[in-house]
């Protein structure tokens, strides 16, 4: 969350902070000490991640920010991604921003880079859900941007 306020404060309009944290389903410890060390800033709305209280085509940028990889299933991210396609506004785009599956998070996070989803297995997940790829790029060794949009 402190990447979001980070954005807000830097891309002004109107904002729709979502916390998607379920805590049956998200039960690793590491989260829950994120979420304790971290809570979600004021005016944060908690919302299912398949069921946003959003309405349909009424958003222009939606940022997953190093956290859509909690969602563990294929299922899952798919019906996330396919709740952003169902908000976003007619040339909106996507900003995912997450670790991957690939040597240089396994460097770093050891065995615990397995936590993390490879590349093939994000695109998977968005195609499905009816968005491409229009540009993809590290931000540092450990980070891969990855900007969707609806063909």
């Amino acid at each position: 969350m402190r990447t979001t306020l980070a954005l807000k404060e830097r891309l002004p309009g109107e904002w729709i902070m979502l916390d998607h944290f379920d805590p049956v389903c998200m039960s690793e410890p590491s989260i829950h000490r994120a979420k304790e060390l971290y809570p979600p800033p004021p005016g944060t709305l908690s919302a299912p991640f398949d069921r946003w209280p959003v309405a349909n085509e009424s958003i222009d940028g939606i940022f997953g920010l190093l956290a859509i990889h909690e969602l563990r299933t294929h299922a899952d991210r798919v019906k996330w991604f396919a709740e952003a396609r169902r908000v976003l506004a007619p040339g909106g785009r996507v900003i995912l921003i997450e670790h991957v599956r690939d040597a240089a998070n396994f460097i770093v996070f050891g065995p615990g880079f397995l936590h993390f989803h490879s590349i093939r297995t994000w695109e998977k997940s968005w195609q499905e859900a009816g968005f491409r790829s229009t540009e993809s790029f590290r931000i540092s060794p450990w980070l891969r941007v990855s900007i969707l949009t609806v063909p």
